[in-house]
């Protein structure tokens, strides 16, 4: 929200870290909860399946399209890196051919730019 406060949503946008868990016994010994993750920092245990729900977590919620940008259209394709995660490029003569995914609203704000 504008007003600094949380809206109504933050829960599903959140991922629980349960940290230290070599203190536990390493992450095996952690009985998480929910979708909640343990890690520990000292050992780096755990960090991949952070990152795995870090990027699932991002992806809800995100379209794939595909874009036909023509080689002098420099601009829009670096837009599309800012703003998007490019996961297919192939670069041909008529131009740059990418799939990306991206929140709704920037893909709307892309398809609308002239």
């Amino acid at each position: 929200a504008r007003d600094g406060t949380l809206d109504a949503d933050w829960p599903a946008r959140t991922i629980t870290v349960l940290n230290k868990a070599d203190l536990l016994g390493g992450v095996a010994h952690v009985k998480a909860r929910g979708d909640a993750v343990a890690v520990s920092a000292l050992t780096g245990e755990g960090f991949p399946a952070l990152l795995a729900a870090i990027e699932a977590r991002i992806a809800r919620g995100m379209e794939t399209a595909a874009y036909d940008i023509p080689p002098e259209d420099g601009a829009r394709l670096a837009w599309l890196y800012q703003h998007g995660e490019v996961v297919d490029r192939r670069d041909e003569e008529d131009g740059v051919h990418v799939t990306v995914r991206l929140l709704p609203a920037d893909r709307a704000r892309f398809e609308r730019a002239p």
